[in-house]
């Protein structure tokens, strides 16, 4: 359930910075409030939740949900997943997998850990914009409009 009715707090968690700007450009088209942290691999995920390093003094109530990609450097997203799972504060945070199809199918594993969704990027903008959509409402947000002005393009 939503932290506070109406607006939706999340991370992203992925690699790939042009891949995050679609991400948020896609939210952005949504007509919801949103609150969002961006961060690139999964050890910055977890201190981010777990308030450590550079993110000790951060005062941000823990997110309605997780964003994240699977391939990554450092600390992969299985891994992260693995590690929130493990968490008793953190493992009820939905978290949604959003990753690019390769040879390997990771779809039994992040099930196994409890993901509550699975997504393969999307090649369009609307199928992007559906997939966050269906996330919010996963996460107990209302129906939403599409804002019709969007200047989202992938």
């Amino acid at each position: 359930m939503l932290n506070i009715p109406n607006k939706f707090s999340f991370v992203i968690c992925d690699d790939d910075p042009e891949d995050q700007t679609l991400i948020l450009d896609a939210i952005r088209a949504i007509d919801i409030t949103i609150e969002y942290t961006s961060v690139f691999n999964g050890i910055q995920l977890i201190d981010l939740l777990e308030k450590n390093g550079v993110y000790k003094h951060n005062n941000q109530a823990q997110p309605d949900a997780i964003i994240l990609d699977i391939n990554m450097p450092v600390m992969d997203g299985l891994s992260a997943l693995r590690e929130i799972k493990k968490n008793n504060l953190l493992k009820e945070i939905p978290v949604f997998i959003l990753y690019t199809l390769r040879k390997d199918d990771y779809t039994a594993a992040c099930r196994e850990l409890g993901v509550s969704g699975i997504y393969v990027k999307p090649s369009t903008a609307e199928g992007l914009k559906n997939i966050l959509l269906e996330i919010y409402k996963i996460c107990g947000g209302a129906d939403v409009i599409l804002k019709t002005q969007s200047s989202l393009t992938l």
